[in-house]
């Protein structure tokens, strides 16, 4: 069981130490407390993956494309299917949904693909071809605008009504016992975002979410043992 609470740490430590190199910020220091076997195997699965060979990698097979190509390419290999559609997926399915996504049917795929950038933005207009295609079916009022997206507002509901719930997971006295994590830096992360010095946003959820796993699928499944 801890073994596979170790692997699971390093999936989401790694993507928080990922995020820091990334923000130009300093990285996660959440010190591990672990015996030497574990912390040795914990540095390995951290120290194997490379965020800068995983994004580089791509973008090298992909050089011979003009650079909005490539970027539009890489979307379509990685956000799309690991973020967009991945969601989707498990909401439209948690509530018996069968949703579909037409413009990713592969014949539109494949003719959007031989289409020139040039097509597909214009100055600081992206879409453009769609658009100019959507205006005659829909308002240009709705298409001419900001884009309104989807996202979840984690940073609003760390400082805002749920701050306490929060704070109530990261200190909780099951969270501390566990002792994964350096406790002063969590608080001290904590602090600088609910008084707004920091954004550490997602940083924070990484750390909600692993404890409230950590809850449902490791300690119910060890008292069930």
């Amino acid at each position: 069981m801890r073994k596979w609470t170790l692997a699971l740490a390093a999936v989401v430590l790694g993507a928080a130490f990922t995020i820091g190199h990334a923000m130009a910020q300093p990285t996660v220091n959440l010190t591990f407390r672990f015996n030497d076997t574990e912390e040795k195997e914990m540095r390995a699965a951290l120290d194997a993956w490379s965020a800068e060979t995983f994004f580089r990698t791509p973008f090298d097979r992909l050089s011979r494309l003009p650079f909005p190509a490539q970027m539009m390419a890489f979307d379509f290999e990685t956000y799309l299917p690991e973020d967009c559609l991945t969601k989707v997926d498990r909401m439209s399915m948690a509530h018996s949904i069968e949703s579909r996504v037409p413009l990713l049917d592969h014949l539109v795929i494949e003719f959007a693909a031989s289409l020139p950038v040039s097509m597909k933005i214009q100055g600081s207009r992206r879409k453009h071809l769609l658009k100019e295609l959507a205006f005659r079916l829909v308002p240009r009022e709705l298409l001419d605008r900001p884009k309104q997206g989807f996202g979840v507002p984690i940073g609003h509901w760390f400082r805002g009504s749920m701050r306490e719930v929060f704070g109530d997971v990261l200190r909780s006295t099951s969270a501390r016992q566990r002792d994964y994590f350096n406790a002063p830096f969590v608080d001290r992360i904590l602090h600088e975002h609910l008084t707004g010095q920091r954004d550490h946003s997602l940083r924070l959820w990484q750390l909600v979410v692993f404890e409230l796993w950590h809850r449902q699928y490791v300690n119910q499944a060890a008292a069930a043992a």
